[in-house]
């Protein structure tokens, strides 16, 4: 029994394999060079890490998919290609927040040194999608502020740590990082309905389903 998981909410996607039993990822596909070509490679990108485990599309259990915040055109490609292939399938579809899910991971993973996490996704116009949570807060909650609050909120903290989703050279979060958020849906069966699924889309500093 293994997921799909699909992150296509930045510049540059990214693709996991996931054991539902071992919890294990089998595969990874990581965008390195080229940006913005979800549409051209996702296809395949998805046969590749399909043949690289020896699996076939009948094989897959469920998809999951990083429903956003992201840009218009990753998540379109992203949400299209992950229902086509559930409808195809008959399958589940397990939508997650990537900010909330990068979030906990990123906690999960902190040195002892940091006392918060703050994760970021660029809404332009010195705005941000972000979300904190911290020793006193366990829960992440997405949130909406220009930078400028959002680094006094910082300040406040004893030992924060802010990550930026898209500057790729400062943090590498990629589709295995979702596992656990993931697998805490698989095994409660909180899916969402195919028919009527739409990501979260970036539009004029807003979050909203189309």
């Amino acid at each position: 029994m293994i997921i799909l998981i699909l992150d296509t909410s930045t510049k540059k996607m990214s693709l996991a394999l996931l054991d539902i039993e071992s919890q294990a990822i089998l595969a990874t596909y990581q965008e390195e060079t080229e940006e913005n070509s979800h549409a051209k490679k996702i296809n395949l990108a998805i046969i590749q890490l399909l043949d690289q485990t020896g699996h076939k599309f009948k094989d897959l259990s469920a998809v999951g998919i990083n429903e956003g915040p992201g840009s218009f055109t990753g998540l379109r490609v992203g949400s299209s290609t992950a229902k086509g292939i559930c409808f195809a399938l008959n399958i589940p579809l397990i939508a997650i927040s990537g900010l909330v899910a990068y979030a906990n991971y990123l906690y999960s993973e902190k040195g002892d040194d940091v006392t918060d996490v703050f994760v970021l996704l660029d809404a332009r116009r010195s705005n941000y999608f972000y979300t904190h949570i911290s020793e006193c807060s366990q829960e992440a909650i997405p949130a909406f502020n220009s930078i400028e609050n959002i680094e006094n909120e910082a300040k406040k903290c004893q030992h924060p740590r802010i990550y930026y989703i898209d500057k790729v050279d400062i943090l590498q979060l990629s589709a295995e990082k979702l596992k656990m958020a993931v697998l805490e849906k698989w095994k409660s069966q909180d899916f969402v309905h195919l028919t009527s699924f739409e990501p979260m889309y970036l539009i004029n500093n807003y979050l909203v389903k189309k």
